[in-house]
């Protein structure tokens, strides 16, 4: 990595202790830490480019796509803590 690559990082440090982590499914850690969530307007540019340019592995990232119709169960899916990432395709 040199200085001015653009990086994805976790925003979670699981605990590696739980039944969650020991499964897989760090991301349902209730012990975590939380190291920022939140991107700034900058960001979104540079994010839309990436996603377009195929530089980001999405099906590493989202754990469901659902069609905009459905957009009510892809809220129930995050709320409930059944969805790492999710998007909606109009």
């Amino acid at each position: 990595m040199a200085l001015g690559d653009q990086v994805v990082s976790e925003q979670i440090v699981p605990c590696q202790q739980c039944r969650d982590c020991r499964r897989g499914q760090y991301w349902m850690c209730q012990v975590h830490d939380i190291h920022g969530a939140h991107l700034s307007p900058h960001c979104y540019p540079i994010a839309i480019d990436m996603l377009a340019k195929g530089l980001l592995p999405m099906d590493q990232i989202l754990t469901h796509r659902l069609p905009l119709e459905n957009f009510q169960e892809g809220i129930d899916l995050v709320a409930g803590d059944r969805s790492i990432k999710m998007s909606l395709a109009p």
